[in-house]
């Protein structure tokens, strides 16, 4: 049963419908020696070629097809958005390449004695959880007795977890899918910022207007629109790649400010309550001392009277000093004594 894709979800898939997007996963994410000998200007991606309306309406994923060393080789891309990792995608893939291979039979496209194509499954996980679930088959099934091991379905995907990717491993790599999974972490405007102008200088070096597009309206919708999403219609509608950057850089821009004026609002409000609340304290300190001064002058009038000269003292006098003089007034035979310091 397929899940229900939301409009982040869609804006991802369309960016890694791009050959470009596609190239850059596998060179700097799957990596080995087999990628010098892909033919990268035939990458292709399967719409309804050879594939059946069940299987194209599987969950997000992605079929792509490229030349390896003369024969097709075929990409599956599952794009795995949720925060649970699915514990069967061994099997799910498993079952995925047997109905490539079938659609491709009952298609016509294999002929008897031809080899089927090798098909390599990538998952691409941005998920919260860790990826915990099986990368093989094998640690599905039950174990069995060596006799029957050799039976045993035996299938794997190759795993790219974005969560583990490392910081320096993504400033290293000088590719889109480095700075797309850089953007994904980021919750700073400032550090998007910096990020997206490396982006458009490798956007720039492309030439390739479509890609742009997409990749700017992704920015827009699903980064900066976390910060400020009032002029998300705007950058939506637009087509023109020059015109989408513009916007989106103002649209950067604009964030900043609002995130700036809203660190200014909410400071001043931080300010007055902590205010507030330090003069709470500092009256609760001053009601204190004044009712200890108040008590020390009615005990030392009751005992000897209160002189003028010594009002004063009294009123300039300090907490530790009051405690001082009231215990004196316990024993003290005249008002000097109290206060001879």
């Amino acid at each position: 049963m397929s899940k229900p894709e939301n409009s982040y979800d869609r804006s991802y898939k369309k960016l890694f419908s791009h050959p470009a997007m596609m190239q850059s996963l596998l060179e700097d994410w799957v990596g080995g020696a087999w990628l010098a000998e892909v033919d990268f200007t035939t990458l292709t991606l399967c719409g309804t070629e050879h594939i059946s309306d069940d299987f194209r309406s599987r969950y997000n994923d992605m079929i792509w097809k490229v030349q390896f060393r003369g024969q097709d080789l075929y990409l599956f891309l599952m794009l795995e958005f949720q925060n649970r990792p699915d514990n069967w995608m061994a099997m799910r893939t498993a079952v995925y390449t047997g109905m490539l291979y079938q659609d491709l039979i009952a298609g016509g496209a294999m002929k008897p004695g031809d080899a089927l194509p090798p098909v390599l499954p990538i998952v691409l996980y941005n998920g919260e959880r860790p990826w915990q679930a099986p990368i093989s088959t094998e640690d599905l099934i039950a174990p069995v007795a060596d006799e029957l091991d050799d039976y045993i379905l035996r299938h794997k995907y190759f795993l790219i977890e974005e969560r583990k990717l490392s910081e320096a491993a993504k400033e290293k790599a000088e590719s889109l899918t480095a700075r797309i999974f850089q953007l994904e972490e980021f919750a700073d405007i400032e550090e998007i910022k910096e990020v997206t102008e490396h982006l458009f200088r490798l956007l720039a070096a492309l030439h390739d207007d479509s890609l742009t597009a997409t990749m700017l309206h992704w920015i827009h919708y699903a980064v900066v629109s976390k910060f400020y999403a009032e002029e998300q219609e705007i950058i939506i509608d637009s087509t023109n790649p020059k015109e989408m950057q513009a916007m989106l850089e103002k649209s950067i821009d604009r964030a900043r400010e609002k995130l700036r004026d809203e660190g200014i609002i909410l400071g001043i409000e931080q300010g007055i309550e902590q205010g507030m609340q330090q003069g709470i304290e500092q009256g609760m300190q001053q009601g204190i001392e004044q009712g200890k001064t108040s008590f020390f002058e009615y005990l030392i009038r009751q005992k000897f009277g209160l002189p003028q000269d010594y009002q004063q003292r009294i009123k300039n006098a300090s907490s530790e000093d009051l405690d001082r003089w009231g215990l004196r007034i316990l024993t003290a035979q005249n008002i000097d004594e109290v206060f001879d310091d």
